[in-house]
């Protein structure tokens, strides 16, 4: 998946589409929300339903499990298990270092990300790279497609 990730990136020879500013504002907005989302989660051990940054089915492809796809219920409920993983480890919040949007398509884009998360008392306790596809469905982004991988091969 990953090459499938850096071929398409490398491919798109085409000038991007005419509202590419617009829609790369449209996706920060979305990776912000993410990490809003997340870190309110790691405070208060609650998500909030809204924006919700998901389509209704996501595909997660993994180093160690290969790929599944998940409705974007299910993929919440996991993701609270490994935040509250992260919690016990004494993780207190996570910030984006980069993000990089490559917009492939109208309504499609590859996003890679470097998230590093940081202990209550701000030292890091670990960097992590992933790798997101977004389309746009409806005049929204969201992510339909991601893989964490290790931050030092990030796009």
């Amino acid at each position: 998946m990953a090459l499938l990730f850096i071929c398409l990136a490398s491919t798109n020879s085409k000038a991007a589409p005419k509202e590419s500013g617009n829609d790369i504002e449209l996706i920060n907005t979305l990776f912000e929300n993410y990490m809003a989302k997340y870190n309110h989660y790691l405070s208060h051990s609650e998500f909030n339903k809204e924006p919700d940054l998901y389509h209704d089915n996501v595909m997660i492809v993994s180093n160690s499990n290969g790929s599944n796809t998940l409705s974007s219920d299910n993929l919440y409920e996991q993701v609270k298990v490994f935040l509250d993983s992260l919690k016990a480890k004494g993780v207190h919040n996570v910030q984006w270092e980069s993000t990089n949007i490559q917009i492939l398509d109208t309504n499609l884009a590859v996003v890679s990300n470097i998230a590093v998360r940081y202990l209550i008392n701000g030292d890091i306790h670990n960097k992590v790279g992933a790798t997101y596809f977004v389309n746009k469905y409806k005049g929204e982004w969201k992510i339909s497609a991601f893989s964490v991988h290790d931050y030092t091969n990030t796009l």
